[in-house]
């Protein structure tokens, strides 16, 4: 009896340890808008968002791209490189907290510039929710929905 009791006591503390970490690792949409809602308005804080991807509508995806974005609900795009300081300061401050907890999935050097992905890997590891992209830490692509992991090679194709 002890046994059972000790086996059913593990397996709780494993599934509780498992939603704790993947809770953790997912980037929460609506913290990510209201940081940007905050900072929408000030001097050369550029934000623009595709909504819902629908490849039948001609929105500029096609072929091998449109399959790979297929799954993602949105893309939102935020640039604050020609923000003074100040603003660059606070809003990457304020997006750091968004971000903190997720994983970071990868991390190089892309044309002289540090690139860093955050987001959540399925349990299988194949696909990654919610991620964001950040590029020389004044540009960042947040990516809602899922995606494939080897989808992700060829979205630096996109524009």
């Amino acid at each position: 009896m002890k046994k059972i009791l000790f086996i059913v006591f593990a397996l709780c503390a494993a599934l509780i340890s498992v939603a704790t970490a993947s809770a953790e690792n997912s980037i929460s949409r609506s913290g990510v808008n209201y940081v940007i809602h905050k900072f929408r308005n000030a001097d050369n804080f550029k934000v623009s968002e595709v909504g819902r991807i629908d490849v039948s509508s001609g929105s500029g995806f096609t072929g091998e791209m449109a399959a790979k974005i297929k799954n993602l609900k949105s893309i939102v795009t935020v640039d604050v490189t020609d923000c003074t300081p100040d603003v660059k300061e606070s809003f990457c401050s304020e997006m750091a907290k968004c971000l903190e907890g997720c994983g970071k999935l990868a991390e190089f050097n892309g044309n002289g510039k540090q690139v860093c992905i955050y987001g959540s890997k399925s349990a299988n590891g194949k696909y990654v929710k919610n991620a964001v992209i950040i590029v020389g830490g004044d540009k960042l692509v947040f990516l809602f929905g899922k995606i494939a992991v080897k989808d992700f090679s060829g979205l630096g194709d996109m524009g």
